[in-house]
C-alpha cells in the first residue's frame, strides 16, 4: 500500500520517478497475484477454504449491512425500528394460534417411558455437528462440543434424559435470532426480507433426539406419494412417479389427455397450527410423551430480528413449524398428510402438492373437485391455498390436441398453461422437455463465463475441471434420469455441446474425446446413462421404495431361458417406451446389459 501510495502522489506532482514506481506497483501486484493463485486456487490445503475463494471470485452479488437509517414502505426509519418492524412482520404472517384438545386415542404405547439416551449415542451426535454453521449470540461456538465431547457429554447426557423424562424441551434452546437477508437488491418492503433463523447447535441435537422418537411411527402412517424429508427418497423420485403415470395414462388408448393440478399453500411452514398437528398426533397414535415434548418444542418459542447493528425485543410464537430446525419439516409432514383425494392420483414434496387424472374422450372429469377439495382443507387446517400461483396444465400426445377448457376456483379462472415448474423441472404439455433444456443450458452458458476468468487470473486445469463438474455439470444433469430418454437427438446434442465448450477452455487446442480423456470425463450421454442406471439398481434393490412396486420382475421359468431379470409391460406409445421403468427394463433385458 505504501508503494501504491508513492506512486499516486508522484503521478500527481509529475514527478519524474513515476515511472519507476509504476513498474514496481506492477511487478509487485503480478508476483502477488502469482502468489495467491498457486496458494490459494492450484495448490490448496483445504477443500473449503478453496471453494469459499472460488465463490468470492464468482459471485457478483454483496450482501451489504445496513447502516443508520433505512426506507422500508416509503418510510425512512432507523436500523433499531426496522429491527422491531420486522420481527413483528414475521410474527404476523403465521396469524393467530388456534385451541384445541386433542381426543386420547388408546393405545399399547401410548403412554410408554421413552428410553433414555447412552453416552456413546450422545458423543456420536456431538460429533456429526457442523461446526461451519452460525451460532446463536446467547450459543457458545459448535466446535467446542465437537472437540470436547469426551467432557461434554455427561452434562448434555444427562439434560436430553431430563428432557426426555419430564417432556419439556429447554426454553433457552427454544430463543432464535433471526437475521434479514435482501431478497431483491433494493428492499423496499418488509416481505423482501428472507429471515435466516440462528439457532442453538445443542438444541438441534436435541430435535434429532426426539425425531428418532417418531421415526418408527412416521414410517407406519406417511403416505407413499410424499417424497420429502425422507431418508433414500428426493426429489428425483417424486420427478420419476409423475412422468411414469403420465405416460402410463397416455398409453391407454382411450384416454384424451391428462390433467394437473399444482398447488401452492401461502406461507404454508409459518402457518402451521400447533394445535391441529398435535391433535392429529394423537389421533395416529404416536406415544404421548413424544407429543408432550413435541407440544413444549412448539410453544412458547421466543425470536428477535438482528438488522444491521441492532437487536429487536424479543417476541413470542406460537404458530408455525419454526424454521431452520430439523423438528419443523417433520411435523409438516404429519400435518399435510390426511391431504388426500379420492380417484386422483398425488405426488407431494412438502407444500409441493399435485393432484391429476386421465380424462377419457367421453368424460367431463376434471381437476377441479381435487382444487376444491383441497380448499376445504386448507379452510380446516388454517392454510391459504394461493389462486394465483396454482398452475393447471393438459398433457397430451397429439400435437394437434388441444383443451382450453378452464378451471374455475374461487372466481378465479385458471386456464391451461403450456409448461410448469416442477421441483426444478420445466415439463411442457407434450412431454419432450425441450423448454426445460433450453433454460438449463443458458444458466450453464452464463456460467462458462466464470470459468473463462477463472482460466484468466491462472487456475490450473484441475481446478476448472472440479468448478465445472460441481457448478455446471451438477445443474445441467439434474433430474435428467427422469428426462433424458425423452429428448430428441438435437436436444440431446444442445446439452453435450455445454461440456463441448466448457472442456474447450481448459484445452482449447485438443479434439474433444481427448480432452475428456485428460480430464477423466466421460460423454454427457454416457454420464446420465450411469446416473440413471445406477438409480435404477437402487429401486430394483430396495423392496422398501415406495418405487419399488413399479418394476415388474420376471418370475415365469418359460421366459427364464431368455435370461431377462425384468418383464415390462408391452408399450403401445414412444413415450411409454422411454419412461424410466420401462427403458431400463428393457435395457437390462438386454444380453450384453447384465443387472
Amino acid at each position: 500500500m505504501k508503494t501504491i501510495k508513492a506512486r499516486d502522489k508522484a503521478h500527481s506532482k509529475k514527478s519524474p520517478g513515476y515511472k519507476f514506481l509504476k513498474t514496481t506497483v506492477q511487478r509487485m501486484i503480478r508476483t502477488s497475484k502469482r502468489k495467491f493463485v498457486g496458494e490459494q486456487l492450484n495448490e490448496p490445503k483445504n477443500a473449503k477454504k478453496w471453494w469459499d475463494t472460488v465463490k468470492k471470485i464468482t459471485t457478483n452479488a454483496q450482501t451489504t449491512t445496513p447502516s443508520g437509517t433505512v426506507v422500508i414502505e416509503d418510510a425512512c426509519i432507523s436500523e433499531s425500528q426496522a429491527a422491531e418492524n420486522l420481527n413483528a412482520y414475521y410474527k404476523s404472517v403465521g396469524g393467530a394460534a388456534v385451541d384445541i384438545t386433542p381426543q386420547k386415542v388408546p393405545s399399547d404405547d401410548a403412554v410408554k417411558s421413552l428410553e433414555h439416551i447412552s453416552l456413546g449415542e450422545i458423543k456420536m451426535l456431538l460429533s456429526k455437528l457442523d461446526r461451519t454453521k452460525a451460532c446463536n449470540s446467547l450459543d457458545f461456538p459448535t466446535w467446542i462440543s465437537i472437540d470436547g465431547r469426551e467432557d461434554i457429554c455427561i452434562p448434555v447426557q444427562h439434560i436430553i434424559n431430563t428432557m426426555l423424562d419430564t417432556g419439556l424441551f429447554p426454553d433457552l434452546w427454544k430463543k432464535a435470532e433471526v437475521k434479514p437477508l435482501p431478497k431483491v437488491k433494493t428492499p423496499k418492503q418488509y416481505k423482501d426480507y428472507r429471515p435466516i433463523f440462528i439457532l442453538f447447535h445443542l438444541g438441534k441435537l436435541a430435535e434429532q433426539i426426539i425425531i428418532n422418537k417418531l421415526r418408527g411411527k412416521l414410517a407406519e402412517i406417511i403416505e407413499p406419494n410424499q417424497f420429502a424429508y425422507q431418508s433414500k427418497i428426493g426429489t428425483v423420485d417424486a420427478l420419476l412417479q409423475l412422468i411414469d403415470d403420465i405416460t402410463c395414462d397416455l398409453d391407454q388408448l382411450r384416454v384424451k389427455f391428462v390433467q394437473l393440478a399444482s398447488l401452492d399453500f401461502s406461507k404454508a411452514f409459518d402457518r402451521l397450527q400447533p394445535a391441529i398437528v398435535l391433535e392429529k398426533m394423537t389421533k395416529y397414535g404416536f406415544n404421548q410423551n413424544v407429543i408432550n415434548l413435541v407440544s413444549d418444542f412448539l410453544m412458547r418459542r421466543q425470536q428477535c430480528v438482528k438488522f444491521g447493528k441492532s437487536t429487536s425485543d424479543y417476541l413470542d410464537i406460537n404458530v408455525g413449524a419454526p424454521q431452520g430446525t430439523k423438528l419443523g419439516p417433520v411435523l409438516w409432514l404429519i400435518y399435510i398428510n390426511d391431504l388426500q383425494v379420492p380417484d386422483y392420483k398425488t405426488v407431494k414434496y412438502a407444500d409441493d402438492t399435485s393432484f391429476y387424472l386421465s380424462v377419457n374422450k367421453n368424460s367431463e372429469q376434471s381437476v377441479a373437485s381435487a382444487i376444491e377439495h383441497t380448499s376445504q382443507w386448507s379452510a380446516n387446517n388454517h392454510m391459504i391455498l394461493n389462486a394465483d400461483k396454482t398452475v393447471i396444465i393438459n398433457f397430451y400426445l397429439n400435437y394437434a390436441q388441444t383443451h382450453e377448457n378452464p378451471v374455475i376456483f374461487e372466481n378465479t379462472s385458471l386456464n391451461p398453461a403450456n409448461v410448469m415448474k416442477f421441483l426444478g423441472i420445466t415439463i411442457d404439455d407434450h412431454l419432450t422437455f425441450i423448454p426445460h433444456v433450453n433454460l438449463a443450458t443458458k444458466s450453464c452458458n452464463s456460467k462458462l463465463f466464470l470459468m473463462r476468468q477463472l482460466k484468466k487470473l491462472g487456475m490450473n486445469s484441475t481446478g476448472l475441471c472440479n468448478f465445472y463438474c460441481s457448478n455446471i455439470r451438477s445443474a445441467l444433469c439434474y433430474g435428467a434420469s427422469a428426462y433424458f430418454q425423452f429428448l430428441s437427438d438435437t436436444t440431446k446434442l444442445k446439452l453435450e455441446q455445454v461440456q463441448m465448450s466448457a472442456t474447450k477452455i481448459i484445452f482449447p487446442d485438443v479434439p474433444y474425446p481427448t480432452r475428456l480423456a485428460m480430464l477423466e470425463l466421460c460423454p454427457l450421454s454416457d454420464f446420465i446413462l450411469n446416473q440413471s442406471e445406477s438409480h435404477f439398481r437402487k429401486i430394483a434393490t430396495d423392496n422398501t421404495h415406495p418405487l419399488y412396486k413399479r418394476i415388474t420382475f420376471n418370475t415365469s421359468r418359460r421366459s427364464s431361458r431368455c435370461h431377462t431379470v425384468f418383464r415390462p409391460l408391452k408399450a403401445r406409445t414412444e413415450k411409454r417406451s422411454n419412461s424410466f421403468f420401462t427403458f431400463y427394463m428393457n435395457y437390462f433385458n438386454q444380453r450384453d446389459h447384465h443387472f
